[in-house]
């Protein structure tokens, strides 16, 4: 008897038909979030709402006696143009 080999995807190669969850910008920021505490580095959010300015950063983080301003975009996010 001939042994047939069955054509399925290994454990170390992700099968390349899996659909992928979108990664929206809450994600995108949490994961911001997490890395600033991890490397201990102080950092708060901005509530972007109702009375704030365009353009204001989404996070400030204070490294080293540095001001550090980030925009966060998910992948394949677009800046304004504030």
């Amino acid at each position: 008897m001939k042994k047939v080999k069955a054509n399925r995807p290994s454990a170390n190669r992700p099968s390349a038909n899996i659909d992928r969850i979108p990664l929206t910008e809450k994600d995108v920021k949490q994961q911001v979030k997490e890395f600033l505490l991890i490397k201990n580095i102080f950092s708060f959010p901005l509530v972007q709402g109702l009375g704030c300015y365009p353009g204001a950063p989404d996070r400030i983080a204070h490294h080293q006696s540095r001001v550090i301003y980030l925009e966060i975009k998910k992948p394949g996010g677009k800046l304004s143009q504030y």
